[in-house]
């Protein structure tokens, strides 16, 4: 999912019934298992794409040392000097655009998840926001 997707859920789904408020302390616990959901969803997606990652490593890496790479796609291409020394490779792995593509998409996972878990957060401590409004009107202090 996307991080402005995700924003855009938040925003709709953090507002609160000022209208209802007990309406909204019900919606707590569904609201919280869909953000937990999200979370365990993000969580699975940036292990599939580490993993990717390593394997793709192991591959640019023998691919940058080795003569001949069985496993190496047509559009990959090999330094013009050809092979590199094994102690050297890293930056050449390091630069690889597919390598870069991968660790942007790990980076931006670990941003959602980030997100989700600030957004979980604030829904658990959503229950005392809702008390306090309601303490406030009882005090006679509108405050919305």
């Amino acid at each position: 999912m996307k991080s402005q997707t995700l924003s855009d859920i938040w925003e709709k789904d953090s507002k609160i019934n000022k209208e209802n408020l007990e309406e909204s302390l019900f919606e707590i616990p569904s609201i919280h298992a869909k953000y937990i959901h999200l979370l365990l969803v993000e969580k699975r997606e940036i292990a599939l794409a580490k993993a990717k990652l390593n394997k793709l490593n192991i591959e640019k890496f023998e691919f940058y040392t080795d003569g001949e790479y069985q496993g190496a796609p047509k559009e990959w291409v090999r330094p013009p000097k050809g092979g590199v020394n094994k102690n050297q490779a890293q930056p050449y792995i390091d630069a690889d655009t597919q390598i870069q593509e991968e660790t942007l998409k790990i980076s931006a996972i670990s941003d959602r998840i980030d997100f989700l878990n600030e957004v979980i957060r604030q829904i658990n401590s959503r229950n005392f926001i809702i008390k306090n409004i309601i303490e406030l009107r009882k005090l006679g202090g509108e405050t919305w």
